[in-house]
């Protein structure tokens, strides 16, 4: 785009802006064809879409961040969401995995407003996507009012908890 940045947008919404600095910005919307279970409330977000779109994305930073003349000393990083509200009723993110074809482990937690905030600074050296995924996903279960043992699709334990891709992957 006029030689600033590089832009992807697919049909269904989702849009990702890489710029010459190295920033790359990721959106997608919350809906049956990209992070919401297949209902017809959209207002389900789905465990493995959210954790596998985060992971990837950090994943593919790190393929960028490799790629830069200069390397930055830290890794800065934000996870926003945004309208967490659909049709007056919250978006609600449930505890756990999948189990079977159709369901979850556990209850769902509202979102307990329409937009959030968070952000993580790594110091360049240290910078593990799947580590960096997991402290993002793990603040985005406790707005929703779970516990860190409800998040799925993650290895270790303590400080080297991560996700875990084989996890990921084994979902087939």
């Amino acid at each position: 785009m006029n030689g600033d940045y590089l832009r992807v947008a697919s049909t269904r919404g989702t849009i990702i802006h890489l710029y010459r600095d190295g920033t790359l910005l990721a959106a997608v919307p919350i809906d049956r064809n990209n992070l919401a279970w297949s209902d017809k409330t959209d207002r389900a977000l789905h465990p493995l879409a959210m954790i596998e779109f985060v992971t990837s994305a950090l994943l593919f930073f790190q393929t960028v961040l490799a790629d830069l003349v200069v390397p930055p000393p830290e890794v800065f990083i934000e996870l926003d969401l945004a309208h967490m509200q659909h049709n007056a009723q919250p978006v609600q993110l449930p505890a756990g995995g999948i189990t079977g074809n159709y369901g979850f482990w556990g209850p769902r937690g509202d979102a307990p407003n329409s937009n959030w905030h968070t952000h993580l600074t790594v110091p360049m050296q240290a910078f593990d996507p799947p580590s960096a995924a997991y402290l993002l996903i793990r603040e985005v279960y406790a707005w929703f009012g779970h516990t860190e043992e409800d998040i799925p699709y993650t290895e270790g334990a303590g400080d080297d908890r991560k996700i875990s891709i084989t996890a990921i992957q084994g979902m087939g």
